[in-house]
């Protein structure tokens, strides 16, 4: 199976609805942007296909030494149906009823699990998980064999074979880490946007900018916050 290199992390169609209206005219949208670091006066168009992407992001290398790109198939897929949605919603003003607010929440919950920040993370939560099992069996000693632990509400256990193994993972084992991390915890997540309050800004003037990051969450001051932390503010 073959697919696209560049990849987005953030699709296509939620870029173009930024894009510069005579650009979407031509058949090649391009928005006005700025580099992370930049100052206003650094401002440049960028055509959309080239903007929030990287090479093979979801795209890890098999077991036959190939670039998989099944899961950038099903993100199409996903895209595809989403993108209507997204119209509709970034041009016109749509209720949101169960159906729209499902579909949304699913892109919400994609959008900002898919991040390669996420990659960073997931990486590093696997790092500290590592590092408190080697912890434990450290301190119960050569007799050992197995550890049970906890992880999500759910019990699970480990031998120290299969430890050793997972310890010895590389760059592309982390990348397989991440896409299976982005397609496991989607749904879980987009059940938990359903469940919070909702709100449309609506202008009648093209005012609204985005980031290659569109998903913020701002939550109490001086405390740990999350999706369902009370007080926590998400928005795209």
């Amino acid at each position: 199976m073959s697919g696209p290199k560049n990849q987005h992390f953030v699709p296509r169609f939620y870029l173009n609805a930024f894009a510069i209206p005579e650009s979407i005219a031509s058949g090649e949208p391009k928005v006005y942007a700025l580099g992370v670091h930049s100052d206003d006066d650094d401002q440049f168009i960028a055509s959309t296909k080239n903007v929030a992407a990287e090479k093979f992001l979801y795209s890890p290398v098999g077991d036959d030494n190939k670039r998989d790109f099944t899961f950038e198939g099903k993100l199409a897929d996903l895209e595809a149906l989403l993108s209507q949605l997204w119209r509709e919603l970034a041009t016109g003003c749509i209720s949101l009823e169960d159906g729209y607010r499902k579909g949304l929440a699913m892109f919400i919950a994609n959008l900002y699990l898919r991040h390669p920040r996420k990659r960073k993370v997931t990486r590093a939560r696997l790092s500290h998980f590592q590092g408190a099992i080697q912890a434990h069996l450290t301190a119960l000693g050569d007799s050992c064999q197995s550890i049970e632990f906890t992880l999500n509400n759910h019990k699970a256990s480990v031998t120290l074979e299969e430890f050793e193994a997972e310890k010895a993972v590389d760059d592309n084992d982390y990348h397989k880490h991440f896409v299976e991390y982005v397609e496991s915890n989607t749904i879980d997540l987009a059940k938990i946007l359903l469940k919070r309050r909702w709100n449309v800004i609506v202008s009648p003037k093209r005012r609204f900018i985005t980031s290659d990051n569109p998903v913020c969450l701002t939550g109490p001051a001086h405390k740990p916050f999350g999706f369902e932390t009370e007080g926590t503010v998400i928005t795209l």
